[in-house]
Order: C-alpha cells, then structure tokens, then sequence
C-alpha cells in the first residue's frame, strides 16, 4: 500500500508459480533493508521455518529460501525473529538450536553464534538493534516464566 491507501503488491508464488505459503504455513516476522529486499520468517506448523528474501527489485523474485545453515548440527531450525543492520546483514535468532545466524542479502550464510558460547540460556525470542548498532536479544524464561531477560549483545557482522 502507497501512502494513498493504494494496494501495491502482493507475494503468493514463487519463481516457478507455485504457492509461496502452503497449506502449514503463513508469515510470522517481516522486515526489509536499504535495498528494499523482503524478508520474510515463513512459520510452518509440521516442519522446520524458513526465510524467504524477496527481490528489492520490481522482479517479484525469490531471491532464496535459507532453511538453517548445512554447516552446523542443529537439527531443527525455528526461526523466531530477525533484523537487519545498517550494513546489510540479516540477524537471525534461532530458538531450536540457540544459534544466530547472519546472512548476507542473498540469504548465503556468514556466521553462525551459538549463544551459549554468549552464557545466554535461554530460547531466543525476539530481535531489535538499537541507535548504537548493538543487538537486543529478549529471551524466555522457565516452563513457569521465571527468568526472563533482555541482553545486550555487539556483534561485529562487516
């Protein structure tokens, strides 16, 4: 929608016509970046989540779908939020194996940070990055919601 109240587009299928979301699945998170590149958190309800990165160009393309990175053992990926930095990398928090992943625009893997390796706990929830460029990480707490936190994390994605 344009400032005026006018539909601009809509995403249903990807680049060989088929249906973008299936019948288990449906956006949970969406952001963009500089380039206008969509990203998308594709929650499926039986299987593992996805990230689907839309074309910033008037393409209308799938540019990837990034299912976790071959390179680590996780198992299973669950994709609960993410961000993008002012350098075009793609923060994304992974609540299966407590992992970060960061990307670059085109969804190939750069890094991945096991949070435990931070002390950090507990299953990552939700992202944001502040003024300063540093990473906000809101975790859950127990089965009985004790415990709960918020960290502050710098994390050098250049």
């Amino acid at each position: 929608m344009n400032l005026d109240g006018q539909h601009i587009k809509t995403y249903s299928v990807d680049n060989n016509k088929k249906p973008l979301f299936e019948d288990d699945s449906s956006p949970f998170k969406v952001t963009s970046d500089k380039l206008r590149n969509i990203y998308v958190i594709d929650k499926r309800k039986y299987r593992n989540g996805r990230l689907i990165i839309l074309s910033g160009d008037d393409s209308d393309a799938v540019k990837c779908i990034y299912k976790g990175s071959v390179s680590s053992d996780q198992g299973t990926f669950t994709p609960t939020d993410l961000v993008v930095t002012d350098s075009n990398r793609v923060i994304l928090c992974d609540a299966a194996s407590l992992t970060l992943h960061i990307l670059n625009t085109s969804g190939r893997c750069l890094s991945t940070q096991r949070l435990i390796k931070l002390d950090i706990k507990r299953t990552p929830r939700c992202l944001a990055i502040d003024h300063r460029g540093f990473v906000l990480l809101g975790c859950s707490g127990d089965f009985d919601k004790k415990n709960a936190k918020l960290h502050v994390i710098k994390i050098s994605t250049t």
